[in-house]
């Protein structure tokens, strides 16, 4: 993963950050998704010398711990394509002006990743608060896309937490 982090961060770091399309590079870093659910495993493994936990539980809370890596990263992305689409189109969600309440153009942008984030997960969880929203067609386009995947990803997490404690009616396996 050497060459990834490489890859990632000295076009960046010479240019200065004065090329910002060269940060998208950074993208390519997904590639240490695995590298960082072995990690996760790791630690989850040293837990069999611990107790009487058994193996099936340890599996199961290896599961669900890579189910929580996969969510993140797909609200991440999710948030910084939100992001993406704020600052390329006109009256977006960022700069939203008379009654609509935009962050302005002199949000940090943590607050603007963060404001992204929780736009994400209050879609993408159906529940959708309204107080940050898009304005223009692109925007509406993208939250409808975001929805219908919501659906769909709020779906298979439950089906597959359901599947951790379900275990095939296995009453004991936790």
């Amino acid at each position: 993963m050497f060459y990834v982090n490489i890859i990632t961060t000295i076009p960046t770091l010479v240019t200065g950050y004065n090329i910002p399309d060269l940060y998208y590079l950074k993208m390519l870093r997904i590639f240490e998704l695995k590298a960082s659910q072995n990690i996760t495993n790791g630690l989850i493994n040293k837990l069999k010398g611990v107790g009487d936990i058994k193996k099936q539980t340890i599996k199961k809370i290896e599961f669900f711990c890579s189910l929580l890596i996969f969510l993140f990263l797909i609200i991440h992305i999710i948030s910084c394509i939100w992001l993406k689409i704020g600052h390329l189109v006109e009256g977006s969600w960022i700069l939203a002006d008379g009654d609509n309440k935009g962050l302005g153009d002199d949000a940090t942008p943590s607050t603007k990743y963060i404001t992204s984030f929780y736009w994400v997960v209050t879609t993408l969880t159906t529940v959708g608060y309204g107080d940050f929203k898009g304005f223009t067609t692109e925007e509406y386009i993208f939250t409808m896309l975001v929805e219908f995947c919501g659906i769909l990803f709020f779906s298979i997490m439950m089906g597959s937490i359901n599947e951790i404690f379900l275990d095939g009616g296995d009453s004991d396996a936790f």
